[in-house]
């Protein structure tokens, strides 16, 4: 019989924050993407049922787009707080699948939560038709362009990815002393 060479044990500490999506705690990412799914299905379904309220998609200002994200993301939003809320309960007993958990939400439904707050930040009484005010986003094309929504959006994303992996980073880094 042949000898095989064998890995050492990993450290537990190593272990404990890097068995997502395996082990105890196992259901906290599937959260997360169920999180993202509800909020979405719950920011169509309001869309769909108020569109008509919202303007038509040639105006501008585009307001049928402006109102259409912002609920959304607002749906978005609140499956993000869902998830922090869930994760200050449960990261001491699951690191890693709360922090799992949290870079899959945040991951999917950043950007539309993203988009939520510059539009707040950036008009005013939005469900009011006669009111309604924006100089941000006078056209459709600058609200297609607008290098602040895709700037933030990349941002969210690369630091939701970041986060994902700076426990597997500086175990690396441990271990290689």
């Amino acid at each position: 019989m042949e000898a095989r060479a064998t890995n050492p044990p990993a450290p537990a500490d190593y272990l404990k924050t890097r068995a997502a999506f395996i082990g105890p705690g196992w259901w906290l990412p599937w959260i997360g993407g169920l999180a993202y799914v509800i909020g979405s299905s719950v920011g169509v379904r309001y869309v769909g049922r108020h569109s008509g309220e919202f303007g038509h998609p040639g105006d501008n200002p585009p307001w049928w787009f402006i109102r259409t994200d912002f609920v959304q993301g607002i749906c978005l939003g609140a499956g993000i707080v869902l998830c922090l809320v869930i994760a200050i309960l449960t990261w001491k007993r699951y690191p890693g699948n709360t922090r799992a958990m949290l870079w899959v939400n945040i991951l999917w439904s950043g950007g539309g939560a993203w988009k939520a707050i510059l539009i707040a930040l950036n008009t005013r009484h939005l469900f009011d038709p006669t009111r309604a005010e924006t100089s941000r986003w006078p056209t459709f094309n600058s609200w297609q362009t607008d290098p602040l929504i895709w700037t933030g959006w990349v941002a969210v994303m690369v630091g939701a990815l970041a986060f994902a992996s700076w426990p597997g980073l500086v175990a690396l880094r441990k271990r290689r002393g």
